[in-house]
């Protein structure tokens, strides 16, 4: 197999040791995959790279209809399921799933693509972790987990072309909306209203481009609907 074709399976691989507890394992397999994407992204001359000027259009402008290449996997437990559920001091429910890669998707996964989805989901494990144990989350390790979400958004906005973000919008909605949640609980309020606005215009574009599963959806309206008032948005502290 290609490198590109290691990498996938071996998210496929991560995901699946996620649910079945083996987190640790996991982490290790999709690192291992980021080590062998990075080396490729940064070298790949064919790589095709966006100016910064116009790097906010892969999360601003979606046209075309496109299947979806990836799939979102549940990853609680119903202890952790419980207790983002009864979190309802952060302005954000928390999108615990992770991404897998759709069979037969490999042609139309970019080095940037498949190291946008490695990211978030070595990021959204760390997340579930992070919120679902004993007591109040640690700033720190939350903040860490931010820093692996905002690198890969900052890959998505550099380097995506608008089919791109047509393609992958449902990883960008969780993104936002993970990103929401951590500066919510960090009481990061000007960062919070940002995410929810940029969630709702997300959300309002996913009739033009790929619809969602149903279950998703649902995740992502709990998270603004609640708290709009009128045309304003309503940002309260997280606990």
């Amino acid at each position: 197999m290609t490198p590109i074709q290691n990498c996938i399976e071996w998210n496929t691989t991560a995901v699946a040791l996620t649910i079945a507890g083996r987190k640790e394992e996991a982490a290790r397999t999709i690192k291992k995959s980021l080590k062998v994407l990075e080396t490729l992204f940064f070298n790949d001359s064919n790589q095709q790279i966006a100016h910064t000027s116009s790097s906010s259009t892969a999360l601003q402008r979606h046209n075309h209809q496109q299947e979806s290449v990836i799939e979102s996997i549940p990853i609680f437990n119903n202890g952790q399921e419980d207790a983002n559920a009864n979190s309802p001091s952060n302005l954000f429910t928390l999108f615990p799933r992770m991404f897998r890669i759709t069979e037969g998707a490999a042609n139309r996964m970019t080095i940037s693509k498949i190291l946008v989805v490695l990211l978030y989901n070595l990021a959204v494990s760390s997340h579930v972790d992070a919120v679902t144990g004993q007591g109040v989350p640690c700033p720190l390790r939350l903040k860490r987990v931010l820093k692996l979400y905002e690198t890969a958004m900052r890959v998505a906005e550099t380097s995506w072309s608008t089919q791109d973000a047509d393609e992958l919008l449902s990883i960008l909605l969780a993104l936002t909306s993970n990103v929401g949640h951590v500066h919510s609980h960090l009481l990061n309020f000007q960062e919070t209203r940002e995410s929810l606005g940029l969630q709702l215009h997300l959300l309002s574009r996913t009739a033009i481009a790929n619809p969602l599963a149903i279950d998703d959806y649902e995740i992502y309206f709990e998270s603004v609907c609640v708290f709009l008032d009128g045309h304003d948005l309503c940002v309260a502290p997280a606990a």
